[in-house]
């Protein structure tokens, strides 16, 4: 994808993100714009499962995603960047989770515009997903009692904020299992799962695999 940034005072906005399915680096930099002073970010998002991701979040057939918060989108690209400069052990597990966390955020700017407390809540999970969540402790964030917030989630996006939330956890669980070599208890750590079986559990009765068959069959 192709990211066009505008710089406000210190701050760095993404305006435009171009996505461009299945075209390689030296294609992406022929079909840059040449514009005098402006500089555009490519980001090359690669892997088995990329497609699913995509079409799962709604961007395989989008021509140009207009970020409904474009710091946001810099601040995922300036973390990626940073793990790159400074590698530690597990940079390649932090880049991936950054990756998905960039996915999910075009993914928010794709959809309807929704009131503000959903929007809000739609963020604190996504930046949640190593952790658990309560519906309690979602609906304090957004200051709405948890009937009335309950009910509005479900009109706008067709199910409760906790199996959104769990959606969301079990995705990039898809995304690690295709993508790193981790076993699947420290998949189930990194997404917020103490217990591997319970993990395991959750991931087959959603998903009709478990996550060992899942990793298989995308490895083979």
């Amino acid at each position: 994808m192709i990211v066009d940034p505008v710089k406000k005072g210190n701050e760095l906005n993404i305006t435009e993100v171009f996505p461009l399915p299945d075209v390689s680096l030296p294609e992406v930099k022929r079909c840059l714009p040449l514009v005098p002073g402006r500089r555009l970010g490519i980001a090359i998002l690669e892997g088995p499962v990329l497609d699913m991701v995509l079409h799962s979040l709604g961007l395989i057939e989008r021509d140009v995603i207009q970020p409904l918060h474009p710091q946001r989108i810099a601040g995922i690209m300036k973390a990626i960047v940073a793990a790159f400069e400074s590698p530690q052990e597990h940079t390649h597990i932090h880049v991936s989770k950054l990756a998905y966390e960039l996915l999910l955020e075009l993914s928010l700017s794709c959809q309807p515009r929704y009131p503000q407390s959903i929007d809000k809540a739609l963020s604190y999970m996504e930046s949640r997903l190593s952790g658990q969540l309560s519906s309690d402790q979602i609906c304090r964030h957004v200051g709405l009692s948890a009937t009335h917030f309950n009910r509005l989630f479900r009109a706008h996006l067709g199910t409760s904020p906790i199996n959104y939330f769990t959606r969301q956890k079990l995705a990039w669980a898809r995304h690690l299992l295709s993508e790193t070599a981790l076993s699947i208890k420290e998949i189930a750590t990194m997404i917020g799962y103490d217990d591997p079986l319970y993990f395991s559990a959750q991931f087959k009765k959603r998903e009709k695999i478990c996550p060992r068959l899942f990793r298989q069959r995308k490895n083979q």
